[in-house]
């Protein structure tokens, strides 16, 4: 047996998912199959996976079932996307190996390449306007070409449903929430496209030529294209001008209020990204209140 740790939930997944000496075997093994060196690795910044840097890759192993997570829909998020990105001169890491190892439990696996450069976290800071809006128009040539039609793959999800049932709505007001229902049902789904997701500030990396590539497809789906867009607004350029002027060119603030507005009410962390983002949701009581608060930021 390669991986001697009980997992029986979270709890116990959460205390060893970052132990270099719990997986080293298991990452030997995988390794010695895909006939890669097997090198000291490291810790890379903690999530849902295991993952680690070792020997210039990136070793991911998505939590087991007996973690309390099927994360089988990541991974093959994960491998869908950036075959796709790939296709699409999108730059991204290397897939260099996909795989399953039956141990004492069930690990997926994949091994892609380590990009060199910061995240965009760290990148914003130091960036003048200019090169704000140079990224922007970067970013928008890079997803204009993922936000395209593409057979299926994997399991969908219900983007109207999972919004409708969201916790993460819970703590706005009821009134809030009765309009944000009624309204949601009826948000246009037409002309889906693939959507990366979450491309938000760690999710970006920005290479050293200062060019950007996406990175951790695991929330990727099918949705209309303002689903993406109004991320790249919020959670990505938080509002600021420079940057959505690159990315959104001219477009008017109204309609760059309607894509924000419908693209988070759909969004799986929509109700996160706009308690982080607007502050006081105690005042949001309904969604014109919503919408007036949007159109003051993305005017700003």
């Amino acid at each position: 047996m390669l991986f001697e740790e009980t997992i029986a939930g979270w709890e116990s997944w959460g205390k060893i998912f970052q132990s270099r000496e719990a997986f080293a075997p298991l990452i030997a093994e995988i390794c010695r199959r895909e006939g890669l060196p097997f090198a000291p690795f490291l810790n890379c910044t903690p999530g849902t996976n295991a993952v680690f840097e070792a020997g210039g890759r990136i070793v991911k192993v998505f939590a087991p079932l007996a973690s309390g997570l099927d994360t089988l829909v990541d991974y093959q998020n994960e491998r869908f996307g950036l075959a796709r990105a790939k296709a699409l001169a999108v730059r991204a890491p290397e897939l260099i190996a996909a795989g399953e190892i039956h141990d004492r439990y069930l690990f997926r696996y994949l091994i892609i390449e380590k990009l060199e450069g910061q995240s965009f976290s760290e990148a914003r800071a130091g960036m003048s306007d200019t090169g704000k809006r140079r990224l922007g128009r970067q970013l928008r040539g890079m997803t204009d070409r993922l936000n395209t039609p593409c057979p299926p793959w994997g399991e969908q999800q219900d983007i109207i449903a999972r919004a409708l049932d969201n916790a993460r709505w819970d703590p706005f007001p009821e009134s809030f929430n009765r309009e944000r229902r009624a309204y949601t049902v009826k948000i246009p789904l037409e002309n889906p496209v693939y959507v990366h997701g979450d491309i938000n500030e760690d999710n970006l990396f920005i290479l050293p030529d200062g060019s950007p590539a996406l990175i951790d497809f695991a929330d990727a789906g099918m949705a209309p294209v303002f689903y993406e867009h109004a991320l790249i607004m919020s959670e990505l350029f938080w509002f600021e001008r420079p940057f959505i002027a690159g990315y959104f060119g001219d477009m008017p603030v109204q309609q760059l209020a309607r894509q924000c507005l419908d693209g988070l009410l759909l969004h799986d962390f929509g109700g996160n990204i706009l308690r982080q983002r607007l502050g006081d949701i105690a005042s949001l009581n309904s969604l014109q209140t919503l919408w007036e608060r949007l159109c003051r930021r993305l005017g700003a």
